[in-house]
């Protein structure tokens, strides 16, 4: 039960696409299944949620020339340095595929990124890479919303914490 109001709009019943499109970004843990398709390609993963308007589709066609640049472009900017375009997602590291999932969503410059747990279970390196990245991306102008269970993580990215329980806030800090 409950209310979700982003930017005066009830989202509590919508779908992820309609909450993307509203300016919300997600990044849940690297082993969750719902954030890339394993199957598909390093580029195709990049776009996932795109390609019903510019700039990687042009009335109804896709812009493979757009999808590869924007590849090349990112797995160059995120310093991925162990893939290419083309790549099967399922081929990769977890580092990797998690720093790709972070390169799309960084880049559709969202409202609100929210982060569940995000560098769980990666390398100390990468861990690190996430941290900045996201927030980084908090200082250009993004809301974030992290969301662990670690409190030493919670303490390392947050500038205001909030703890819940079962679902009720139980303490919120002045």
């Amino acid at each position: 039960r409950g209310s979700i109001q982003f930017l005066g709009k009830e989202l509590v019943r919508a779908p992820r696409r309609q909450r993307v499109e509203a300016g919300m970004s997600f990044v849940n843990p690297p082993i969750a299944r719902d954030q890339s398709l394993r199957e598909f390609t390093v580029e195709e993963n990049l776009i996932l949620g795109q390609t019903h308007r510019g700039p990687f589709a042009k009335r109804g066609w896709l812009k493979f020339d757009s999808i590869h640049g924007n590849a090349v472009r990112s797995l160059s900017d995120f310093e991925v340095t162990d893939a290419g375009p083309r790549d099967r997602f399922r081929r990769l590291g977890l580092g990797a595929r998690q720093r790709i999932v972070v390169a799309r969503e960084v880049l559709r410059n969202p409202v609100l990124l929210i982060a569940r747990s995000p560098a769980q279970g990666l390398g100390l390196d990468a861990q690190e890479y996430v941290r900045k990245t996201l927030v980084l991306q908090c200082e250009r102008g993004s809301g974030l919303l992290w969301l662990t269970e670690d409190p030493e993580e919670a303490l390392r990215v947050a500038d205001r914490l909030a703890v819940l329980a079962a679902g009720r806030l139980v303490w919120l800090p002045v």
